[in-house]
């Protein structure tokens, strides 16, 4: 795991000052409590004082802490790996509903990512990372493209198999915009879970309504 930390810190430019390894290091070890070998001073039957059946309020604590630790440890690495999700833009303005893919983060995006992060951090992270090749890149493209018109950015509008929809020329651009991140999430959810209630909670089910 050590190796796996250092190759990542060096080939994404992770400072490695103030503890970051480190910490990462002592993540890992609170997870491998659980994961690998179990530490008795870190059991559930320590943590809940007793072999109960169910988890203390220390322990769900235990675990919530350990849960936003970790996430942090993956975003840092995540945000040194896709710097421009720091720089959000109006990719709407830019690309209609065809945007490519993966490219640029919008401010809707970026909302999590900055209340997981904090100000702080994300000042931090931009100052750090603005002059990276990646942010570059996708900022000369982005600038390179006109802004198109609201009948241009209409015109746009896709079902989720490709079909052109005619679309009212009062709607909200921004809202249509946000109905298809909404579609495209569902669409990746269902591709991914493609049993998403599974055989038990069907029999389950059965077992309630029969």
């Amino acid at each position: 795991m050590r190796d796996v930390v250092a190759n990542n810190f060096d080939r994404l430019g992770i400072p490695t000052d103030k503890g970051a390894v480190e910490h990462v290091h002592r993540t890992y070890k609170r997870l491998c409590s659980y994961a690998h070998t179990p530490i008795r001073a870190e059991s559930f039957t320590i943590k809940n004082r007793g072999n109960v059946g169910f988890a203390s309020v220390g322990v769900l604590q235990h675990w919530l802490v350990l849960a936003l630790d970790v996430l942090r440890v993956a975003l840092e690495q995540l945000v040194h790996a896709y710097p421009q999700c720091l720089f959000p833009v109006d990719i709407c303005r830019k690309f209609g509903f065809n945007p490519p893919v993966g490219l640029y983060f919008d401010e809707y995006n970026f909302v999590p990512l900055a209340a997981t992060l904090g100000d702080d951090a994300i000042e931090i992270y931009r100052a750090r990372l603005k002059d990276h090749e990646n942010v570059d890149m996708a900022t000369q493209f982005y600038g390179s493209r006109p802004d198109l018109t609201r009948d241009q950015i209409l015109e746009a509008w896709q079902d989720i198999d490709g079909a052109v929809i005619p679309v009212d020329p009062t709607e909200d651009p921004v809202a249509l915009w946000l109905q298809s991140k909404v579609r495209m999430r569902a669409v990746k959810m269902g591709r991914t879970y493609s049993d998403r209630l599974g055989p038990h909670w069907q029999e389950d089910r059965r077992g309630r309504t029969g």
